[in-house]
């Protein structure tokens, strides 16, 4: 008697943030937005082991496009201008493209914090630094994802 595999359908669920993260340290990161998508494609169907692919559904969230002014220098950073963003977003339009991919993205907040890097909040904690003397990079903007 012979046993029949019945084929099924799945889905695969991609945190975007989270394999942007690892892809580009993987595989370096000056990569195409369709060489991305297509890695993506690939190891997908690595892991159908036969079975129909339903759909991928790639979750992640809009670019922060906002302007804000830094604390030290007081110039103005345009978010929406930034190499990232305009990564993010043409990939997004690529992953758009793909006939099996379903892009799930969430909204950016729509504000953010400053904060001050570790290394320099504990030094300024005990009292080896002081606020006049941090630099514009030992600070960051933060962002909180909501939720897709």
């Amino acid at each position: 008697m012979d046993i029949v595999r019945l084929q099924k359908n799945v889905a695969f669920l991609i945190d975007g943030a989270f394999f942007i993260q690892r892809f580009k340290l993987i595989f370096g990161p000056d990569k195409s937005p369709k060489e991305i998508a297509d890695k993506l494609e690939e190891m997908v169907r690595f892991h159908l082991s036969g079975d129909n692919l339903y759909r991928i559904f790639y979750y992640d969230c809009y670019p922060y496009d906002k302007k804000e002014t830094h604390p030290l220098t007081n110039k103005i950073l345009d978010f929406a201008s930034t190499k990232k963003t305009q990564e993010h977003l043409a990939l997004f339009e690529e992953l758009k493209s793909r006939r099996k991919v379903a892009l799930r993205l969430s909204e950016a907040p729509s504000t953010g914090n400053w904060l001050i890097n570790p290394q320099q909040t504990q030094a300024l904690l005990q009292g080896t630094i002081t606020a006049k003397s941090l630099k514009p990079d030992e600070v960051h903007f933060s962002l909180a994802q909501k939720g897709v």
